[in-house]
C-alpha cells in the first residue's frame, strides 16, 4: 500500500471498493500504531505491539513496515531496545498514513 504504482494497480481493479479498501487500512494501522507507542513508553508489550503492528502492514502490503517490524522484534529478543528501529517504524507509518490519506483525498474527490 505505500507504493504508488501498486495503488494505481488496485485503483483499476477495485473501482468504487478502492477508497473503502485504503480506509479500512488507515483504521487498521491506528490501533496497533497507538498499541504500540504506549508499549513503549511503558518498555513492556512491545514485541506483541510490534507483531499486532506486523500483521497490519503485512496484510496492507507495507514491506518497508513489515521488516523494520522484524528487525525491531529480533533486536528485542536479543535483549537490545531498538530506539532508533522503533523511530524508524514510527516514521515509516507517518508516509504510510500520509500516501493512503493523499489517495483516498484524491480519489474521495473526483
Amino acid at each position: 500500500m505505500n507504493d504508488p504504482k501498486r495503488l494505481r494497480e488496485l485503483r483499476i481493479l477495485m473501482g468504487k471498493d478502492y477508497v473503502l479498501l485504503l480506509r479500512q487500512v488507515l483504521q487498521d494501522m491506528e490501533e496497533p500504531h497507538a498499541h504500540l507507542r504506549k508499549a513503549v513508553s511503558r518498555r513492556e508489550g512491545v514485541i506483541a505491539a510490534l507483531h499486532a503492528l506486523r500483521g497490519v502492514a503485512s496484510n496492507a502490503g507495507c514491506d518497508d513496515l513489515n521488516t523494520l517490524c522484524i528487525q525491531a522484534e529480533k533486536a528485542l529478543h536479543g535483549g537490545i531496545f531498538p530506539a532508533a528501529c522503533l523511530a524508524a517504524i514510527d516514521a515509516a507509518i507517518r508516509r504510510c498514513r500520509s500516501l493512503l490519506e493523499s489517495e483516498v483525498a484524491a480519489v474521495a474527490g473526483r
